[in-house]
């Protein structure tokens, strides 16, 4: 099943470029530099994913870190989905892994498709663009807040101690005073301080969620394979289990084959011996004939 998968994407691929050679080899646990070169050589060949990715990212000398390989996977997932309207099953951290091929083949395939459909992919990408970018400030705020997270000021850090959540909702408003406001603060003051504390809490519950958000993602999918590798090893205990288990109960079965097959070898060494019995006296008599002839040959002489 599985050679067959490779055999279809490699039908698919060879019709628009010559290199990379799609072989079984690659296609059985593909590299990411050779999946690589497949998805810049198809968006070369097809326009497909134009402007997903800055010229840079289309080098092999970009992806030196995990993370710009999987958001590479990423961006190419998200376009080929939106194009198809179909879910992709393949995860990026699986296809880094070089684990599940058959799914690293089946998202080739689906990009093939997309690729080759005749259908525009410039708004797509302009929507898997933007999600990128939006990703990106959100990334670089977090930065931002780390960076001044210890220049808050202790009245700062004393307000956020006070704030608590309204009960019936959802939203954070600050306890009653337990300590007077400093002097010369107003009103308006306050409100603007709670605000921004407010805005520095809700960046932080982001930037420690979003880590925890995209590991859940591949929970599923490593409960799935684990589950399968699992249920792969189980089947096979029993199974071999079971063949041992008959084994012992029946020795003779396992043994009979080969007493018959020496019996019949046996049969045969004693036909061979009978015939070489019967055959040894007429040997004796002919040459005995023979050196009486040779006798009378030369005793005339």
């Amino acid at each position: 099943m599985q050679n067959q998968s490779y055999q279809e994407t490699a039908n698919m691929f060879s019709h628009l470029f010559p290199k990379p050679k799609m072989t079984e080899e690659l296609l059985s646990r593909p590299p990411f530099k050779f999946l690589l070169d497949v998805i810049v050589q198809t968006i070369k060949t097809t326009d497909f994913a134009k402007n997903l990715y800055k010229p840079e990212e289309l080098a092999r000398d970009f992806y030196d870190t995990k993370e710009k390989k999987i958001d590479f996977f990423r961006k190419i997932i998200a376009l080929t989905g939106l194009m198809l309207n179909e879910e992709i099953e393949a995860r990026p951290n699986r296809i880094i892994a070089g684990v599940e091929p058959e799914k690293t083949n089946l998202l080739l395939q689906a990009m093939y498709r997309a690729a080759t459909s005749g259908k525009s992919s410039n708004a797509y990408v302009k929507k898997v663009n933007a999600m990128f970018e939006m990703e990106e400030v959100g990334r670089k705020s977090q930065e931002e807040i780390l960076r001044e997270e210890p220049k808050r000021s202790p009245e700062l850090r004393q307000e956020e101690i006070r704030l608590v959540r309204r009960p019936g909702g959802g939203q954070k408003v600050p306890r009653e005073r337990v300590l007077s406001e400093p002097k010369g603060t107003t009103g308006a003051g306050s409100n603007e301080s709670e605000v921004v504390v407010i805005q520095k809490l809700i960046q932080n519950v982001t930037q420690n969620v979003n880590p925890l958000g995209k590991a859940i993602d591949y929970v599923d999918d490593d409960i799935k394979v684990m589950n399968k590798e699992r249920g792969f090893w189980r089947k096979d205990f029993l199974s071999s289990k079971v063949k041992g288990q008959e084994e012992q109960a029946n020795p003779e079965d396992q043994i009979q084959p080969l007493q018959n097959m020496l019996a019949e070898i046996e049969k045969l060494i004693q036909e061979k011996k009978c015939y070489i019995q019967a055959v040894k006296p007429h040997i004796l008599q002919n040459e005995q004939r023979i050196n009486n002839l040779l006798y009378s040959a030369t005793g005339n002489k």
